[in-house]
């Protein structure tokens, strides 16, 4: 009865790495709003859908781009920039010049992090000042996205935001080159990128609200409140979908997400239905970073259904498509699987430092992540199937892994020492077990205080404090 207690528990656990593996591209992650609205702005206009866009310096900027400057333009009430302009160290005057630059480069580099690009294209922008353009579409949730580079006062501008935000972007350029504006005035650049829209132009209050609905849904999830993630999932895809139209690859990502959390509260049938329209919508070029999500979406829905040998294959997909992007030296280090403490998984030691350059790229971050949430999932259903010492093993690698990239997905770590603890206590280790339990639970109290994945676990460790006669412990 009680190995049947823990393997329910386990297999509902297993769910809730979704908001640990959930990462947001760097471009809309709040960091410091407050610091941000204390600098002063330079006006630039509206963009397309009439919000108000200003200019500021950002202290964001990526030293591997040989920019001398950074700036974010902000439009409406969001709080991150919905354009950034870089300034280049060097001058490329001329169309092949910034054709190089748009094609093999620094800056192209950090778009392919971020975006899938199209060739550059060669158009104007302001009053016809020869430009390079790429229409993009972001890795995350699938919207357009555009990147222009341009000289202008001798100065090189290598710049990428959101399509309506164009017109705010050319003028932050003219302002930072010293050249006045032509009021009213429409460039090609514009004009290209108005033509690739198909559906309605869309700003920065759109992107705040479907980024927003899905840290609302990832952060009910995590407390397994599936009822109010879907609420949030459904009403992002709404958002999407109202935008893009009912057949953009990009609404896979929050349609799995809402699959999840209806497989959860065990409505199997719908969410095999949203899976599958999620699968139609990713093509043969797809990110793998998302395909790889989706077989980790669908390994947990197999699990919930009880299809361990469905689950399990998936998982060994997901885990190899994920292992495809962390950085060498951290997977070896998780194969080794000699995790520190908890504590000293904040700090950031010697090896951390060699290999601290890796995770800057926004790919590896979320392999990293994906990785770990894989091993968490497999470490769960090792466990579940009796394999105490093998379960451990994996526990040891997810949280080898996290310690030494230095991330800490919320709800990922406590999970991953719990499966551990409840692995010694099956062998019979209470005292470890017990160590682990609470561990666990002073993690869980630092990420979901007072939820209920905290109270689950405190009873756990209470029983095992019980089971080795220490009754005041226990209670």
């Amino acid at each position: 009865m009680r190995k049947q207690a823990i393997s329910r528990l386990l297999a509902g656990s297993a769910l809730l790495v979704l908001g640990g593996c959930q990462s947001l591209p760097p471009s809309v992650m709040v960091s410091d709003p407050a610091s941000a609205k204390a600098q002063a702005g330079t006006p630039v206009g509206k963009n397309q859908v009439g919000e108000a866009c200003e200019y500021r310096p950002s202290s964001q900027r990526d030293a591997d781009l040989d920019a001398s400057r950074a700036f974010g333009v902000w439009c409406g009430t969001w709080r991150q920039p919905s354009g950034r302009i870089f300034e280049a160290m060097q001058t490329r005057d001329g169309a092949a010049p910034l054709t190089q630059l748009a094609t093999a480069s620094l800056w192209r580099s950090y778009l392919n992090q971020r975006a899938t690009c199209t060739a550059p294209t060669p158009t104007s922008i302001l009053d016809g000042v020869p430009a390079v353009l790429m229409q993009c579409t972001e890795h995350n949730g699938g919207w357009p996205h555009v990147a222009v580079a341009a000289t202008l006062g001798g100065k090189t501008f290598m710049s990428d935001g959101v399509p309506s935000a164009m017109p705010a972007v050319e003028a932050a350029i003219a302002s930072l080159a010293g050249r006045p504006l032509a009021q009213g005035a429409r460039s090609a650049a514009t004009t290209l990128v108005d033509q690739r829209l198909t559906t309605q132009p869309f700003g920065s209050g759109d992107l705040d609200r479907y980024f927003g609905l899905m840290r609302l849904g990832d952060s009910k999830n995590t407390v397994d409140d599936f009822s109010g993630a879907e609420d949030a999932f459904r009403d992002a895809l709404a958002v999407q979908q109202r935008i893009l139209g009912p057949n953009n690859p990009g609404l896979a990502m929050p349609l799995m997400h809402l699959a999840l959390q209806i497989s959860n509260q065990e409505r199997f049938a719908e969410a095999g239905a949203l899976f599958a329209r999620a699968r139609s919508l990713l093509a043969d070029g797809a990110d793998p970073l998302v395909v790889a999500r989706l077989d980790y979406y669908l390994a947990m829905h197999a699990l919930n259904q009880k299809l361990l040998a469905d689950a399990k294959a998936l998982a060994q997909k997901a885990e190899k498509e994920y292992a495809a992007f962390v950085p060498p030296g951290m997977a070896e280090a998780a194969l080794r699987g000699s995790p520190a403490p908890a504590a000293a998984s904040a700090g950031r030691g010697s090896t951390l430092t060699a290999l601290q350059p890796l995770i800057v790229d926004p790919q590896a971050e979320q392999g990293i992540r994906g990785l770990a949430a894989v091993l968490r999932l497999q470490s769960t259903m090792a466990y579940d199937g009796g394999a105490y010492g093998e379960a451990h093993k994996i526990a040891d690698q997810a949280r080898a892994l996290l310690n030494v990239s230095g991330l800490n997905p919320p709800g990922t770590a406590p999970r991953v020492i719990r499966v551990a603890a409840l692995s010694d206590a099956a062998i019979g280790d209470l005292s470890a077990a017990e160590r682990g339990l609470r561990e666990s639970a002073y993690l869980f109290d630092q990420v979901t205080p007072n939820e209920k994945p905290l109270a689950i676990t405190l009873f756990l460790a209470g029983r095992e404090a019980q089971t080795r006669g220490d009754l005041d412990r226990a209670l």
